[in-house]
């Protein structure tokens, strides 16, 4: 089994790799949206959220950053997505969320239904891409095992260098 692994190409092993990696990180973030919702929708409180900034993105676009108070304690966060539910987003403005009330720090825009709605779409894309990949690498792997097994090198014969 070594030598076969030896012989098949490096570019599928790491096309492998790397496409686990990406399938294995997609599907947690999508699993950790999926909890945060179900964790919402178990025990809602809503609670009246101001933007408290806005920073602009290297890459382009703006980041809010949300504070709110639920209980006790006051709470912000930057990863939710609001920017289809509410008009004219700036610092000052009022937006209404939904905070699980045994864990006040998994918050979602109230309408949405995860925290950020537009991250569990793109990750199952991912996923989906990712496994395609996977399957594709795999594949050249399985050909190229199966090609070395029906062509054996030739005993005492020596190895092709390539420049």
């Amino acid at each position: 089994m070594g030598k076969l692994v030896r012989l098949a190409w490096p570019l599928p092993l790491a096309g492998t790799a790397l496409a686990l990696l990406v399938l294995g990180l997609s599907l947690s973030g999508l699993l950790a949206q999926h909890r945060a919702a179900d964790r919402i929708d178990a025990s809602t409180l809503r609670v009246d959220a101001t933007i408290s900034a806005e920073r602009q993105r290297a890459k382009g676009g703006v980041e809010y950053t949300v504070t709110y108070r639920a209980g006790e304690r006051e709470y912000s966060t930057t990863s939710l997505n609001f920017r289809h539910l509410v008009k004219d987003p700036g610092p000052g403005v009022t937006v209404p969320l939904e905070v699980a009330a045994d864990h006040p720090a998994s918050a979602r825009v109230a309408g949405t239904h995860y925290p950020d709605d537009d991250l569990p779409d793109t990750q199952l894309l991912i996923a989906v891409f990712s496994t395609m990949a996977l399957l594709t690498c795999l594949w050249f792997l399985v050909t190229r095992v199966r090609r070395s097994r029906a062509h054996p090198p030739v005993p005492g014969s020596a190895p092709l260098v390539r420049s």
